[in-house]
């Protein structure tokens, strides 16, 4: 597991606040993905500030399965993102909202002790750092919002993401 978290902590920096589309599931099983601004500890688990009445608090109390994927703040430079699966959970804890607490948050809550202001907290179990390199036998194809090629691929109309399982990493198997 040591590996893994090295691979993620690469690109996603303890205690710092990043982008990420958190998708969690609605009524019907269905995924529904939105961007949030989680920290990641070192031990991986994430952390994200959200209104205690948003739509994601109630999804998540109903099916706490999640799924984030960031690491891109800019498609131009993207090389690797990290992929995480994970168990959320809601808390209002008072001592848990004061450590996750950052004036930038003032945007949203009046302070830490909003009745409205939440933690999500995030246990992650698998993760899956997807590369968009030449090293990974990709190729930029286009600009902004390009697509990454295969070039192994028999027809030069197969674009993918990543290639499956590459870099999967069930952490409880670690």
């Amino acid at each position: 597991m040591a590996d893994v978290k090295q691979r993620v902590l690469e690109i996603l920096k303890v205690g710092q606040m990043f982008i990420a589309a958190l998708a969690a599931v609605t009524e019907g099983d269905k995924p529904w993905p939105r961007y949030v601004s989680p920290k990641i500890a070192d031990n991986l688990t994430l952390r994200i500030a959200t209104s205690a009445r948003s739509n994601k608090v109630a999804q998540i109390k109903a099916n706490s399965e999640v799924h984030l994927t960031c690491g891109i703040t800019d498609p131009r430079t993207a090389q690797n993102y990290p992929q995480i699966q994970g168990k959320a959970t809601f808390s209002t804890d008072q001592a848990e909202k004061d450590a996750f607490w950052e004036d930038a948050l003032k945007a949203y809550w009046s302070g830490p002790d909003d009745p409205d202001n939440g933690v999500l907290g995030i246990e992650p179990y698998r993760t899956h750092r997807s590369p968009l390199d030449a090293r990974h036998g990709y190729r930029r194809v286009g600009g902004v919002g390009a697509l990454f090629c295969d070039p192994s691929a028999r027809r030069s109309s197969t674009c993918v993401l990543s290639r499956a399982g590459e870099y999967c990493t069930s952490l409880a198997e670690e």
